[in-house]
């Protein structure tokens, strides 16, 4: 389920969706299609290239990172940063 995904990124060229059963998924597919088909829903936003977050799953924003609720910090880029960080505040106000 979409809610289970805390974040998906990639890497060593395959995708890793990480979820709430405490393990990893690795893929073998190509990350923008994996973003084409998150992106279209409202709560994923690409913290940077290679990285979405559910946003459901931030609990903070401190400096230039998210925390999700299982205590991963996920880093926003800081030429990013305030356009990111204005998504997210935009978002938890339509909640």
């Amino acid at each position: 389920k979409l809610s289970d995904i805390f974040y998906v990124d990639y890497g060593n060229h395959s995708v890793e969706i990480h979820t709430t059963n405490g393990h990893s998924s690795f893929f073998s597919v190509s990350f923008s299609d994996v973003a084409d088909r998150l992106l279209k829903h409202d709560n994923f936003l690409r913290s940077y290239k290679n990285c979405i977050v559910n946003m459901d799953r931030i609990i903070s924003v401190t400096g230039d990172s998210f925390i999700l609720d299982n205590g991963v910090s996920i880093s926003i880029p800081k030429r990013r940063l305030k356009e990111i960080k204005k998504y997210y505040d935009d978002y938890c106000m339509m909640k």
